[in-house]
């Protein structure tokens, strides 16, 4: 009988410690992230974001390359959605509070969310998602990125601004960057 006792007593403290050591990983676990969620959380935190301007005198300044950002843009859109792109230019906007990265042919407009560095007058693009119109194309504020959820940028989520005209607008979400500088 007291071999039984001694045996239940050890299990019941087996088993507390484990639990203890379960609640505590979990608890340790669940403080890990709330402290990354209250980190200021900057473009550099996500891959995919292409350095395409500067800030200068107040203006945004697009200093990528336009032929490279034109040509990988065509090439890699028609990678991932099967349609023939020809984006003809591309500029660095300023549409309300927000920059945009604004390609644009004869009948289509892409448009790339930009964000200003926090520490340098740096303007890289989310290079990842888009939104795709050619029914609004001449709407400041129709297909364009949006994103009501911090991190502005973070791939795939976010919304594209509907046309106001009712037209159709896409977004596309790629793996990998869909620019480069």
């Amino acid at each position: 009988m007291k071999k039984y006792l001694v045996f239940c007593l050890v299990l019941m403290l087996f088993l507390s410690l484990s639990c203890t050591n379960e609640s505590d990983s979990e608890e340790s676990s669940a403080s890990k992230v709330e402290n990354i969620q209250q980190n200021e959380i900057t473009e550099d935190t996500y891959k995919n974001w292409v350095e395409v301007g500067k800030i200068e005198d107040g203006v945004a300044v697009l200093t990528a390359d336009k032929n490279n950002l034109i040509n990988s843009l065509n090439q890699n859109l028609f990678v991932t959605t099967g349609k023939s792109t020809r984006m003809t230019d591309v500029s660095l906007e300023r549409i309300e509070d927000f920059f945009y990265l604004l390609f644009t042919s004869d009948k289509q407009r892409v448009t790339f969310y930009v964000q200003k560095s926090k520490d340098s007058n740096i303007l890289r693009a989310a290079a990842t998602t888009v939104c795709t119109t050619s029914e609004c194309t001449q709407e400041p504020l129709g297909c364009i990125p949006k994103y009501d959820i911090t991190p502005a940028g973070q791939e795939g989520i976010g919304t594209c601004t509907p046309c106001a005209n009712g037209g159709k607008c896409t977004k596309t979400v790629s793996g990998r960057s869909l620019i480069s500088n």
